[in-house]
């Protein structure tokens, strides 16, 4: 009975041993693929900080081009609306409502361009994000936020467009919108 005994002890000993050596082996795979899911994070952080920055970049340059056109804009309206020599009264009051006029619309598309870039900008933003997520590997994050988030940025842009057209147009805009 003791042989018995002693062979079974053994056998339970080799169970025992087998499977902890599938959890080890099984840890290990699972560390693994961890350290790999913190590599690839690590990668894609680097690829979303990179598109932001140049993101950021082409938004200074395009409030850098906005500055320079209200610059141009406001040289052409000094050299408009000075007085040419030898016109009639009538001429340059003529010629400054003009100059007026075209001041003020090349100030409001300037305006216009720079409100409608910061909600396209950041649409833009979300999409590219969003677009990743679908690309990515693993468990999918909220994908269907981010779009909304786009999508709410694009209506932003219509919204203030809409407030434009009603200014335009001489109704009082929608403060409400």
């Amino acid at each position: 009975m003791s042989e018995a005994s002693d062979s079974a002890s053994g056998q339970a000993g080799d169970g025992d041993a087998h499977r902890d050596d599938i959890q080890t082996r099984a840890a290990r795979e699972i560390e693994r693929k961890l350290q790999q899911e913190v590599r690839d994070m690590r990668a894609r952080l680097q690829t979303y900080e990179a598109e932001n920055e140049s993101l950021r970049a082409a938004n200074a340059a395009l409030r850098a081009a906005n500055e320079e056109l209200r610059a141009v804009n406001g040289e052409l309206s000094r050299k408009l609306v000075s007085p040419v020599p030898g016109s009639a009264n009538r001429n340059t009051a003529v010629e400054s409502s003009d100059a007026v006029r075209l001041r003020l619309t090349s100030e409001m598309a300037a305006t216009l361009a720079h409100e409608i870039n910061q909600p396209l900008t950041a649409a833009a933003t979300y999409l590219k994000v969003a677009r990743r997520q679908i690309a990515g590997d693993g468990a999918k994050p909220d994908i269907a936020s981010t779009l909304d988030k786009a999508a709410a940025q694009m209506l932003r842009a219509g919204e203030i467009i809409g407030r434009l057209r009603e200014f335009l147009s001489g109704h009082e805009p929608d403060e409400t919108a």
